[in-house]
């Protein structure tokens, strides 16, 4: 029986008078009514059902009543032990992630992988990326590595990582054994040609970013690199095109829009410094 279902009391001992409606609710997988009754119980027969009542609050994705909850037991559950994998501890990383709070969420994860929960560094590292901490995304993906040498993702992410950090050198080689081993990453693609547009090498930047939009022609991050590397090999035409759909793509990016005047301004004569940037 999964962890989370509740266990009827010992046959000799009359189940309580809420426990029929909790289960027949539960069985029925009534989630939303099943969160409203368990809700009008007393303290203590919430607390009789509470990790069923945490399953309901997850599947109801009623979140911030369940990272309320989870709060709230936690330190009761903890006091004598300390930090221990748990039903609440792993839900309240959960709703942390559901509720787009992803520095908290981030932090979770990590003390669950810590603690010994498989996907807890995975789900760090996806946190990391978001919230663009880079330095934990790193951190992250070594401690996956740390016992999956061979993850070809947590590499895709320390590769990453070690890029954003502009630490172009160290990110190439760890960026190529993560292709080598799984060349359908599309962002690792994309991070590659940000390394070979640091150093220079425009025409191996461009075969990465072509890569990389093959995979996935929505990333605009591929598309105004390509155009940068584009726009150093002399190749204007297709360096506006990726420009100017990167621009379109993320209007708000002021870099951006100042790279695309810049390379129109160069194309149309006014010829400013050429210079490459990455993303």
């Amino acid at each position: 029986m999964p962890f989370w279902m509740m266990q009827a009391p010992p046959a000799q001992v009359a189940p309580p008078s809420y426990y029929a409606k909790v289960q027949a609710l539960q069985e029925a997988k009534q989630w939303g009514p099943l969160c409203d009754y368990i809700e009008t119980l007393t303290p203590k027969e919430r607390g009789a059902v509470l990790d069923t009542w945490i399953q309901a609050l997850q599947r109801a994705e009623r979140w911030e009543r369940l990272l309320e909850i989870c709060d709230a037991v936690l330190p009761q559950l903890e006091a004598k032990t300390g930090p221990q994998l748990s039903i609440p501890r792993l839900e309240r990383a959960q709703a942390l992630s559901a509720l787009n709070r992803h520095a908290e969420a981030e932090a979770a994860h990590e003390q669950n992988g810590k603690l010994g929960y498989a996907d807890g560094f995975t789900n760090a590292c996806i946190e990391a990326r978001n919230t663009q901490d880079w330095s934990g995304l790193q951190r992250n993906a070594e401690a996956i590595l740390s016992s999956k040498p061979d993850s070809y993702q947590a590499l895709a992410w320390k590769g990453e990582a070690l890029a954003r950090q502009e630490r172009y050198g160290d990110a190439e080689p760890i960026l190529t054994a993560a292709l080598k081993g799984d060349p359908g990453q599309a962002m690792a693609w994309n991070n590659l040609g940000r390394c070979l547009n640091a150093r220079h090498d425009w025409a191996d930047a461009v075969s990465a970013l072509d890569k990389a939009l093959a995979l996935d022609p929505t990333q605009w991050e591929a598309r105004y690199n390509r155009g940068l590397a584009h726009f150093e090999l002399g190749q204007f035409d297709a360096s506006l095109a990726d420009l100017k759909a990167a621009a379109a793509a993320n209007p708000g990016d002021p870099q951006i829009r100042k790279d695309l005047a810049s390379a129109q301004a160069y194309v149309h004569g006014g010829k400013p410094s050429r210079h490459a940037r990455t993303r």
